[in-house]
């Protein structure tokens, strides 16, 4: 393998004529650098270097081809060994970006060292670096491969209606809503305990929903972890508090207790606790 000090050697004897030429037909990047190099050196002003932007626009463009070629999955790459996954076109096009982030951030911190010095002939180009913006990107880390996680409740009740409630009071909550979907239950006789409840609540604030739920309710119940769940989910909770309340309050006691110890924890663990605020935080009695 020619080192690049040979080839140095070896281009400072060809005439700039030849070099030119030669600069156009070969791809190697070590060659097309020793001949950039070699081409600069006589330049009369430093400022003359824009005659080759073209070349020096080359020189990168083959640089950064080059390191795109050698990223795992891409076009050119091999084919993966077995037990091996390709890398989706969205992770390609996350590697090379963060691949030309770098590229741009080492090319102008090596321009600032090597331009900017100080009277002692120190460098002062890091300094200035550290106060220089920064190139930003919506990933600036390699992607990591997230398995998505399994909705762990089942479907045990089938809505049939319009979605608006008429088993008692009047308020704003589903006859079939999306928690008795999976068999959320309140109450003294078959109610789930405060544990499950409260395990069940979280689930479906974090989880992707199953489709049925948007089918039947739209896009109500937003995304995961969002306000907008937090406040389909606490006004409903809320609507069905207020409606046994306006019904019998004495008879629904537990159902109420279970409702609202189950309302207050979703506020105090996602309202406050992870800052998911709407406004204004529904109420819990009548009017």
């Amino acid at each position: 393998m020619t080192s690049r000090k040979d080839l140095s050697e070896w281009i400072s004897k060809v005439d700039h004529e030849t070099l030119e030429e030669l600069f156009e037909q070969v791809e190697d990047l070590d060659l097309l650098l020793c001949i950039l190099k070699e081409l600069s050196c006589d330049l009369a002003d430093p400022g003359d270097v824009y005659i080759w932007e073209e070349q020096i626009t080359q020189v990168l463009d083959v640089f950064v081809q080059d390191m795109v070629e050698h990223v795992r999955g891409t076009s050119t790459a091999p084919m993966p060994a077995d037990g091996e996954q390709l890398i989706s076109p969205k992770e390609r096009i996350l590697r090379i970006t963060a691949i030309n982030q770098i590229i741009e951030e080492i090319f102008v911190k090596h321009l600032l060292k090597h331009l900017l010095r100080n009277l002692d002939g120190e460098s002062i180009g890091d300094k200035i670096w550290d106060l220089l913006p920064k190139p930003t990107t919506t990933n600036p880390e390699p992607p990591k491969q997230v398995l998505k996680k399994v909705w762990p409740w089942p479907i045990i009740e089938v809505p049939g209606g319009s979605g608006n409630g008429k088993g008692f009071g009047v308020g704003d909550w589903e006859e079939i809503s999306p928690l008795k979907m999976f068999g959320y239950t309140v109450g003294k006789t078959n109610g789930w305990p405060a544990n499950k409840r409260k395990e069940f609540l979280s689930d479906f604030m974090i989880y992707d929903l199953p489709v049925e739920v948007e089918k039947t309710y739209g896009e109500k119940y937003g995304v995961p972890n969002s306000a907008e769940r937090l406040k389909a989910v606490a006004n409903l909770l809320s609507s069905l508090i207020v409606a046994a309340k306006r019904k019998d309050s004495s008879a629904m006691r537990y159902a109420i207790q279970d409702w609202t110890d189950d309302f207050n924890f979703l506020k105090v663990q996602f309202y406050e606790g992870q800052g998911l605020k709407f406004y204004p935080w529904p109420p819990t009695e009548p009017k």
